[in-house]
C-alpha cells in the first residue's frame, strides 16, 4: 500500500512531518492508531517551529488530531475499555442477558435497567450459575435414566 503525501490540512505542519505521519501509519501496515502518534509524538522531527502557536514537542493529541483531519489516512480509534479493564457492556445488554438466562421476557424485567451496573452483573453471573447448575443436573437425570 503506498499513501502519497499531500498537505490539504492545517499550514501548522510542515510538508517533511505530513511526510513523516504517512511514512509511520505505512510502515505500520497502512493503520493509523494511537501507537503512531505515540511513536510519532517522541520523534523531535515532529516538533513545532519557534513560530507555532505553541512551540515544542507535539502531543500524541496533537498528531491524533492531524491524522483525523488528513485525508489520506483514515484513522482508527482505539476500542473503549472498562474502568475494570474489559469491554463496556451496557445495562439493557445486561438486563436481556437475565432475561434470556432465567428464561423471562425482557418485558417482565422493564425498569431493571435503572439497577447499579455492578447489581445487575451480580444477578447474571449468579443467573447463569444457577442456570449451568440447572442444565448439568438435568443431564445427569439424562444419562441416569438412559
Amino acid at each position: 500500500m503506498t499513501i502519497e503525501a499531500t498537505n490539504k490540512s492545517a499550514s501548522d505542519y510542515t510538508a517533511v512531518q505530513v511526510a513523516l505521519i504517512l511514512a509511520a501509519v505505512e510502515a505500520n501496515g497502512g493503520v493509523a492508531d494511537g501507537s503512531v502518534a505515540e511513536s510519532l509524538a517522541k520523534d523531535s522531527r515532529m516538533d513545532a517551529g519557534p513560530d507555532a502557536k505553541q512551540p515544542g514537542p507535539r502531543s500524541k493529541r496533537a498528531i491524533i488530531a492531524k491524522m483525523t483531519r488528513m485525508s489520506e489516512i483514515d484513522y482508527v480509534k482505539a476500542t473503549p475499555v472498562s474502568k475494570s479493564g474489559g469491554v463496556p457492556t451496557k445495562k439493557t445488554a445486561l438486563v436481556e442477558m437475565i432475561a434470556e438466562l432465567s428464561g423471562l421476557s425482557a418485558s417482565k424485567l422493564t425498569g431493571l435497567d435503572g439497577a447499579p451496573k455492578l447489581a445487575l452483573e451480580t444477578i447474571r453471573d449468579f443467573v447463569r450459575q444457577v442456570a449451568d447448575e440447572r442444565a448439568a443436573a438435568w443431564a445427569e437425570a439424562e444419562a441416569q435414566a438412559a
